[in-house]
């Protein structure tokens, strides 16, 4: 039987076989809902546009709040607790842990860069945060995500039990 899973990747493409040299056959965007009819290790077989397609695992998930994401009125800065300034995590470019998601390392010794809270998912396991190098604003802020497990707890005191123990 057929069940649903959300994309967790702007652009990720629908192959026609289970290789990343196999054709696309489109793409999909975080949230995204697809039908599931089958996974292995690294691919789920789907049903895309009425045809049989398929997705890497890595960039989706079958947890609809994990893909849910909003936007916050009013954005947050994440503040770096001074008892845990030796304590870093990894800024993704989509809210997975995955060799393709890498963004920048935010360090607490970081005394020029912000990062501000501008969204989160429904279950609270991910924060879309903007990213300023420079602190002031003199470059353009870029989104990245930022998981909400140990690492960011320690980094940011944030409280709470969400989260997947990656930071």
């Amino acid at each position: 039987a057929a069940y649903p899973i959300y994309c967790m990747a702007n652009g990720l493409n629908v192959r026609s076989s289970n290789s990343t040299s196999s054709d696309s056959l489109g793409k999909l965007n975080i949230g995204d809902k697809v039908d599931a009819v089958e996974r292995n290790d690294d691919w789920y077989k789907i049903t895309y546009n009425n045809v049989t397609a398929y997705v890497s695992r890595d960039f989706v998930t079958a947890n609809a709040n994990e893909a849910t994401f909003t936007r916050l009125e009013n954005p947050e800065k994440l503040n770096v607790v001074e008892a845990k300034k030796d304590s870093q995590v990894v800024l993704r470019k989509y809210p997975v842990i995955a060799e393709d998601s890498y963004g920048p390392v935010f360090k607490g010794t970081d005394t020029v860069a912000t990062l501000t809270k501008i969204g989160e998912n429904a279950d609270k396991t991910w924060f879309i945060v903007s990213y300023d190098a420079d602190g002031e604003g003199a470059g353009a802020a870029v989104e990245y995500y930022l998981s909400v497990g140990s690492a960011a707890r320690e980094l940011f005191g944030l409280s709470g039990n969400s989260g997947n123990g990656v930071g």
